[in-house]
């Protein structure tokens, strides 16, 4: 089963995620997030992240304690079953992004 969110066909990719030691899939996966709803708090499955991606759990849970790690996005766990919300940060790194 494949979950998709509309994701459009071209993606803004911030210059900071070049500044961080992340893969590739953590600053594809960051780009999708932040062009999805910017620094809006949104709710963001595991499953997405993994369909959109094409690749496994394990990988999926890789890269997005990578960019937690970082400090370029937190997760706020809802609890009772619920998917974890989303908060993009603003680095003090980003020029000329509102």
């Amino acid at each position: 089963m494949a979950i998709k969110k509309n994701i459009p066909n071209f993606i803004y990719l911030p210059e900071v995620v070049f500044d961080y030691d992340i893969s590739n899939d953590a600053r594809v996966l960051y780009a999708i997030l932040f062009t999805n709803g910017g620094f809006d708090v949104q709710v963001f499955t595991r499953a997405e992240a993994q369909s959109i991606l094409n690749v496994s759990k394990p990988t999926i849970i890789k890269t997005f304690k990578e960019l937690v790690d970082t400090g370029l996005i937190v997760e706020v766990r809802q609890g009772l079953n619920k998917p974890n919300l989303i908060r993009v940060v603003r680095s003090t790194i980003m020029k000329g992004v509102e």
